[in-house]
């Protein structure tokens, strides 16, 4: 109810009710729920009667039916996934109506994070993770940290931003790209994890020495200077439209978070000096990219305007 609410009639008035009746209190709470409502509603320690059983199977095939999960259905209803639905809602409707505080508590930040921690460690035999959870996680985090008005280096403890960067390598780990460029964890497209987890990482180390210096030890930087390099390759070749421009948003969110480091960091800049798994430098990859790129340039503009662009 609420989450239609928000997409039908996101007033001021509407947003400054949730945000300060106590309604994000409530969603958080949920988050600690994680079995179907269906499983709920028949367990005999819920105790609950007939009609109530009812009422919950009747809401639950009501979020199944309606359009707020409009990329991917959930693979459990659980009262957590209908929390996250509706805070990551809640919290880029204030975003958007130029709300800038914190709008939650450092510890609910902290939740968030102990909850993507789970998607880069092994998990216990029998239980498969739900990428949407991830997804919604990410968006909540990248959303929240948009148009802040107080540091978000003050936000996060350095563990918490280490599990935030670690999120780009274990998916790219993870998934299988195809030739047009899509990334897939086994039947689910995690195109929006990765531009979640890039945009919000920007935003982590921009401007930030002591983040880029701490991060720049981990595998992030290989992984970014691969995704560069192939989404490269990828958009060399033929593409429908919406792939091109998914692939063009990774290259250029990708080029984004490296040029952070580059900026910010010496550790950033060192990092370069390593070798990929195939013992090739990460510097030989980059400056075979930019001669690669310089030489398709020169094809289209003068040799005079490249030079003068490329210094501004």
């Amino acid at each position: 109810m609420i989450a239609r609410l928000l997409r039908e009639d996101s007033t001021v008035q509407i947003l400054s009710e949730i945000h300060t009746n106590g309604t994000l209190d409530m969603l958080v709470r949920m988050l600690d729920f994680e079995r179907d409502i269906k499983m709920v509603s028949k367990d005999k320690k819920t105790n609950m009667s007939k009609a109530a059983q009812e009422m919950a199977m009747d809401l639950r095939m009501l979020v199944d039916k309606s359009t707020v999960f409009p990329q991917s259905k959930p693979r459990v209803y659980s009262a957590q996934i209908m929390g996250l639905m509706v805070l990551e809602t809640a919290i880029r409707s204030l975003r958007a109506a130029g709300i800038h505080d914190r709008i939650v508590s450092l510890d609910v930040l902290s939740k968030l994070v102990a909850m993507v921690k789970a998607f880069i460690t092994p998990a216990k035999v029998g239980k498969a993770l739900d990428m949407l959870v991830l997804e919604l996680l990410l968006s909540i985090l990248e959303a929240w940290a948009c148009g802040l008005d107080v540091g978000i280096e003050t936000a996060f403890s350095m563990d918490e931003l280490t599990i935030l960067t670690d999120i780009i390598p274990t998916i790219m780990a993870q998934a299988v790209t195809g030739d047009d460029g899509k990334f897939h964890v086994g039947d689910f497209d995690v195109k929006d994890i990765l531009l979640l987890t890039l945009r919000l990482n920007i935003n982590i180390t921009n401007d930030k020495t002591e983040a880029c210096d701490a991060l720049a030890s981990s595998d992030l930087i290989p992984i970014l200077i691969e995704l560069i390099h192939s989404r490269f390759g990828i958009l060399d070749g033929q593409l429908e439209e919406v792939p091109r421009l998914v692939n063009l948003d990774l290259l250029v969110l990708g080029l984004g978070l490296l040029n952070n480091f580059a900026e910010m960091s010496i550790p950033g800049r060192c990092s370069v000096l390593r070798r990929d798994e195939t013992g090739v430098l990460l510097l030989d990859i980059l400056v075979k990219l930019f001669l690669a790129r310089f030489a398709k340039a020169e094809d289209v503009y003068p040799r005079s305007f490249i030079l003068t662009n490329s210094t501004c």
